[in-house]
């Protein structure tokens, strides 16, 4: 069953979306600096943008969290970060355009750095607090193992040339074992959690 808020949400998310992508004053400041450019994407994202947010978090998300509890899951938006991170380490695997390729790279860098937030500020603490320490150790060795496993599979697969070019200094998009985890450790992270484990 689709209600009225539903309906109103995606076609809201749709709208604010579209929006954004028209908003060729990025590219024009971007290119020239303008001063008017500029501000008229602040308000944009000041005025519409910011206020969505503000809404969901006082009135929405009051109303998913006993949701969740019944009948979601709580890491499943985390999981869809996943699909996108796994979805841009393809894309930048195989993209040829230098333009293009930064732009993925950034829009990687952006959903990570936002992903690994997410596990610092809600996970961990609530492993650290509530998780015996024979629980977090096992759960260690499997993500452990997970990711070497990854990481073998990664190097039997490695696209003829990537090798070269990594030898010779060539910065290297792709995650080794296609895994968000595979990137550098956010400041704070705790030292150890391998490719291809939770989160």
């Amino acid at each position: 069953m689709t209600g009225a808020l539903v309906a109103a949400m995606r076609a809201h998310h749709a709208e604010l979306q579209e929006k954004l992508q028209e908003q060729e004053k990025v590219n024009t400041w971007a290119r020239t600096g303008s001063a008017q450019a500029l501000q008229d994407l602040v308000c944009f994202l000041s005025g519409e943008l910011l206020p969505h947010a503000r809404a969901e978090e006082a009135h929405l998300y009051p109303a998913v969290e006993p949701l969740i509890r019944a009948w979601g899951q709580a890491t499943a938006t985390m999981r869809i970060n996943h699909e996108f991170i796994e979805d841009l380490v393809r894309r930048i695997g195989s993209e040829a355009d230098p333009e293009t390729l930064r732009e993925l790279i950034l829009g990687l860098k952006a959903v990570f750095r936002l992903h690994l937030e997410k596990e610092e500020r809600v996970y961990l603490p609530l492993i650290a607090d509530h998780l015996s320490a024979e629980a977090q150790e096992r759960i260690l060795r499997a993500m452990h193992a997970e990711g070497e496993a990854h990481r073998g599979l990664a190097g039997a697969h490695r696209p003829e040339g990537l090798g070269a070019a990594a030898d010779a200094g060539a910065v290297n998009p792709r995650p080794t074992g296609g895994s968000p985890a595979a990137s550098p450790p956010a400041p704070g992270e705790a030292p150890g959690p391998p490719p291809g484990g939770p989160g």
